[in-house]
């Protein structure tokens, strides 16, 4: 089967990969069109094609050009007036190449995609749409309308929970039967040298015998990171020798979290690491990392969560869009309420005072990730999906 794999924006790089590569392995032909990353350098084995259609056309990679410090509007700017030529080369390479499938994990103007959405139909080729977010998280008026439109003529939809499906399905009016669970899978492929605990904190420079609450990834808003600083002062009066590590690239002003972190009274205690961890740095952070902890307000999914899994670590999340569904209560995590730093740090406090419990809820939480979040078997389930559509 010949597939395009397409992330214009290279939003989700790691998961792109990881899908191609599994896609590839059992034996489909595999091309994935994408833009280049500006944070990170994704290995390129020729396992599977890599194009790179998007912000890099014929003479004009003018976005690519500014790099990610620029002023961010001005980058929105240039990229809305480039994208629209980009697509029209994108479109003579499918129309020449004429894939069985093309596999969209991301758009980035829904009104401007849905019409290639069916000049590509026009063709006979079958549409599926991964939808990693039901609806933007800072929804506009107008954002349902677009998404509306867009989940109406794609072939297949792709969600990563039961939860995510329901709230497609009843929020769009969508045939249930249209609509596929397949889970979103480990960061095996990026995963690296597995540390030792005691090494792994060391490399960052924390005392090996202080234990660990780590929140990796962007920050942004929608991920509550306010109320684990918040919950942080409890776990402390309890276990005293606690570090908190917050490893990610702030996508909002974090002097909020600075000065609440100062008011509290934590500073010495809670390490930042405020920049994009490129994923050869990722696994010092999960080894060195006790427990994990989620504590979203909003959310569709989260793979750190599944990276988590892949280092053996236990997950603490909150009970918004599919993480309950990945977190096996007691056995690889807890899920507690949003908003709610007493209850996430009493969930906090009862895997970190029990160390037998921990190591047990570590190894849980790796068997998941090499059986139920492998990626051979999210690629023959997405399979299973493109088989439906190509008789």
């Amino acid at each position: 089967m010949k597939v395009v794999m397409v992330d214009p924006g290279n939003y989700t790089p790691y998961y792109d990969y990881s899908l191609c590569k599994a896609l590839a392995e059992i034996g489909h032909q595999v091309e994935l069109a994408t833009s280049p990353f500006l944070y990170d350098v994704i290995p390129d084995e020729g396992l599977f094609d890599l194009s790179y259609p998007f912000y890099k056309a014929p003479n004009l990679p003018i976005a690519n050009r500014l790099g990610p410090s620029r002023n961010a509007s001005v980058r929105r700017l240039v990229k809305a007036l480039e994208y629209p030529i980009d697509l029209i080369f994108f479109g003579r390479h499918i129309e020449e190449m004429k894939p069985d499938i093309l596999h969209y994990q991301w758009v980035l103007a829904p009104a401007l995609d849905r019409l290639m959405f069916k000049r590509f139909k026009e063709m006979g080729i079958k549409l599926v749409y991964t939808a990693h977010n039901i609806l933007h998280h800072e929804e506009r008026r107008w954002h349902r309308k677009q998404y509306a439109s867009l989940y109406k003529i794609v072939d297949r939809i792709i969600v990563h929970s039961e939860s995510n499906k329901r709230e497609l399905v009843e929020t769009f009016a969508l045939d249930t039967m249209k609509v596929r669970v397949i889970p979103q899978g480990n960061f095996s492929d990026f995963s690296g040298e597995v540390l030792i605990k005691e090494k792994a904190k060391e490399r960052l420079g924390i005392d090996p015998k202080q234990q660990v609450i780590l929140f990796f990834g962007l920050i942004k808003r929608y991920k509550g990171v306010e109320y684990l600083i918040k919950a942080f002062p409890m776990v402390k009066k309890r276990l005293p020798g606690t570090k908190l590590l917050i490893a990610g690239k702030p996508n909002e002003d974090f002097s909020p979290y600075e000065s609440l972190i100062t008011n509290l009274g934590i500073v010495e205690d809670v390490i930042t690491h405020l920049r994009f961890i490129p994923y050869r740095e990722v696994a010092a952070y999960f080894c060195a990392a006790d427990v994990v902890v989620l504590p979203y307000l909003k959310t569709y999914q989260s793979a750190v969560a599944f990276t988590a899994y892949t280092f053996g670590r236990p997950v603490i999340a909150t009970a918004t869009g599919g993480l309950p569904e990945a977190i096996e209560e007691g056995k690889s995590g807890y899920v507690v309420p949003s908003a709610d730093e007493q209850r996430l740090a009493e969930a906090i406090c009862a895997i970190l005072s029990d160390e037998t419990r921990m190591r047990q809820m570590g190894d849980y939480a790796r068997h998941l990730a090499e059986t139920r979040y492998s990626w051979p078997d999210i690629a023959r389930a997405t399979l299973e999906v493109y088989r439906s559509l190509v008789k």
